[in-house]
């Protein structure tokens, strides 16, 4: 399930905030890293995020040019 698929699903604000971001977990659902991986890549500068509370999101956009910058086989 892709972002766009998913944010479908949800209503409101909620849906307002996912088509913006996404968690740790959907980044790796989405994009494949896991969770530790995703922190080295953040902690590295190689991918941009933004804290909520105590929750971390990575922008869409973000996650969208990290792939982008991925090597091609």
């Amino acid at each position: 399930m892709n972002a766009a698929e998913r944010t479908r699903s949800l209503d409101g604000d909620e849906a307002s905030m996912h088509q913006r971001f996404l968690s740790i977990k959907e980044f790796g659902n989405v994009f494949g890293p896991k969770h530790t991986k995703t922190y080295e890549l953040i902690k590295r500068g190689e991918l941009t995020a933004v804290k909520v509370g105590r929750r971390t999101y990575i922008p869409i956009e973000a996650a969208e040019a990290w792939a982008a910058r991925l090597p091609r086989l």
